[in-house]
C-alpha cells in the first residue's frame, strides 16, 4: 500500500523522490506463557526486519543515474477485505502483541485473492501466462502453494518468494521489498510485466505490475531524427560535390574523411550502447538542452541553405570563387 501512495505522490511531484520505508519487529510478539499453536507457529515463521524502497519522479534530476534493472509501477489496487480481523493482525494485549494467523488464509487465496487479482489483470489488458514473474509476499510456504495454483504459473515464477522465505522468514510488511530486490539484481527483460503481490494485516490485498521497459521512446526518435538528417546531408554534399568538382574544385584532407565518418557511425552507437546499459528507460527529456539542440539545427539548416551549392562536408575549393556573405 505504501508504494501505491508513493506512486500517486511522485504523479502529482514528477520532480520529486520518495522513500518507503518498513521496520518490522515480529519477534516483540512472543509471549512466553502462551502455548496455543498460533503463538509457536508465528514465532517460529515470522521474523523481524528491515527495508526502505526509493522511488524517483519522472522527471527527477535523480533518474539519470540509475543503472541496472529499474522497475516502473505501471497501475496499482488494494483490496480490503471486511470483517477480517480475525484472519490476520496482531490482538493488542496486558501481556503485549499477540499474532493472529488464521489457518484459512490459504482459502482465501483461492477465493477473495484469486477474484481480485483476475479483476486487476482485466482491468489492465493483462494476461496471466504472459506475467513474467511474480513479486509476491511469502506468507508462509501453503499460502506460496495456494499463489502458485490460482496463477497457474510455476514455481520459478515465485522462485525469490521462496528463497527469502527460506532464509529470512516472515518479515510482514517488509519481506516483500526482499523479494523485489532478488529479483531486480537477477534483471527483467525490457518490456516484461511482473506482478507485485502483497497480503497485509486485516486481509489487505496490494497488487501492482511494473514493467522493466527499454530506452525511452523520445530518445529513440531524436536519434532516428539525428540519422535521417544527417543521411539527407550526405546526399547534398555528393550532389554539391559533383557541381563544384565539375567547376574545377580541388579536394583537400580525403585521406582523413573516412575516420570523420567513422567517428559519426561510432557517436550514434555509442549514444545506443549508453542507453541500454543503463537501461535509461525512465529518463524524461531535459526540456533546455532538448531546446538547445533545436536551436542548433535550425542553425545548421540555415548555414546549408545559405552556402548553397558550396556547403560540404568535405573541403572543396573552388578557384576564383568570391566569398559568401549573408547580410
Amino acid at each position: 500500500m505504501g508504494l501505491a501512495h508513493a506512486k500517486d505522490w511522485l504523479a502529482a511531484h514528477p520532480d520529486k523522490t520518495c522513500l518507503v520505508i518498513c521496520c518490522e519487529m515480529c519477534s516483540l510478539t512472543f509471549q512466553k506463557n502462551d502455548d496455543r499453536k498460533s503463538n509457536l507457529i508465528g514465532t517460529a515463521l515470522f521474523g523481524d526486519g528491515t527495508s526502505a524502497v526509493l522511488l524517483i519522479g519522472s522527471n527527477s534530476p535523480y533518474s539519470e543515474h540509475l543503472q541496472g534493472c529499474k522497475p516502473r509501477i505501471c497501475n496499482s489496487s488494494t483490496l480490503t477485505q471486511k470483517n477480517s480481523e480475525d484472519i490476520m493482525g496482531w490482538e493488542i494485549t496486558e501481556t503485549g502483541l499477540k499474532v493472529i494467523f488464521s489457518k484459512s488464509i490459504p482459502s482465501l487465496v483461492q477465493s477473495v485473492w484469486k477474484k481480485h487479482i483476475f479483476t486487476f489483470l482485466k482491468d489492465n489488458k493483462l494476461e496471466m501466462e504472459k506475467i513474467h514473474s511474480f513479486v509476491a509476499h511469502p506468507g508462509g510456504a501453503k499460502v506460496l502453494e495456494a499463489m502458485e495454483e490460482v496463477t497457474n504459473a510455476g514455481r520459478e515464477k515465485f522462485r525469490y518468494s521462496y528463497k527469502i522465505l527460506a532464509e529470512h522468514g516472515n518479515m510482514s510488511s517488509t519481506t516483500v521489498h526482499f523479494v523485489l530486490k532478488k529479483w531486480m539484481e537477477a534483471g527483467v527483460t525490457p518490456q516484461e510485466k511482473v506482478y507485485y503481490l502483497h497480503l497485509d494485516r486485516g486481509l489487505v490485498q496490494n497488487y501492482y505490475y511494473w514493467s522493466g521497459i527499454n530506452m525511452a521512446m523520445w530518445m529513440w526518435v531524436v536519434i532516428f531524427f539525428i540519422i535521417c538528417q544527417r543521411l539527407t546531408e550526405l546526399a547534398i554534399a555528393k550532389s554539391n560535390e559533383k557541381w563544384m568538382k565539375a567547376r574545377g574544385g580541388i579536394e583537400t584532407g580525403n585521406e582523413h574523411y573516412k575516420w570523420f565518418i567513422l567517428l559519426h557511425c561510432l557517436f550514434f552507437l555509442g549514444i545506443i550502447a549508453e542507453s541500454l546499459y543503463r537501461n535509461q528507460s525512465s529518463l524524461a527529456p531535459n526540456m533546455l538542452l532538448l531546446s538547445l539542440f533545436l536551436v542548433t539545427q535550425l542553425v545548421r539548416v540555415w548555414c546549408i541553405q545559405t552556402l548553397g551549392r558550396f556547403w560540404n562536408t568535405k573541403i572543396i575549393v573552388l578557384p576564383r570563387v568570391a566569398l559568401i556573405k549573408k547580410v
